[in-house]
């Protein structure tokens, strides 16, 4: 382990090794970040991950926002090589693909900057990284586009 860098925690856990039960995902915390470079320092970064309702996932995001995220509406956008193909981009993965009712059924850190989601329909290789999590907010139905998406 890296000095200064503290591990992905859970509090309680909210790893698919338990049950999604309404428990916080605490993102990994930077100490000493003065001391500590950062590729990306204007990157998204959460500071709470829970649960919004029966199925649906809300995060807090450090520059403010706190967004839920429907729970089929993620499963839809998951970046894995299974729904999304590798070499082309195109969607592999079609509406009538994912049940209705799809949640997620366990979340896990995947080092600082993603989480891997375990859905109840047996899927689980989607990783969804910050940046990708922020970036799919203003296409969550129902929310406003911002000017680079207007046309």
């Amino acid at each position: 382990m890296a000095a200064g860098v503290a591990q992905p925690s859970c509090v309680p856990c909210w790893s698919s090794r338990h049950n999604m039960s309404g428990h916080i995902l605490q993102a990994p915390v930077t100490r000493n970040e003065s001391k500590m470079s950062d590729p990306k320092p204007q990157s998204p970064k959460p500071v709470e991950i829970s649960r919004s309702g029966e199925h649906d996932i809300k995060i807090r995001w450090k520059d403010g926002p706190e967004t839920v995220y429907p729970a089929r509406f993620l499963r839809m956008e998951c970046p894995c090589a299974v729904c999304v193909d590798e070499l082309s981009g195109v969607r592999r993965l079609q509406e009538s693909m994912v049940p209705s009712g799809v949640h997620p059924a366990g979340i896990d850190p995947v080092g600082r900057y993603a989480i891997q989601i375990h859905w109840s329909d047996g899927h689980g290789t989607g990783i969804y990284t910050w940046e990708r999590l922020h970036d799919l907010i203003h296409k969550i139905p129902g929310t406003p586009a911002t000017p680079k998406q207007a046309k």
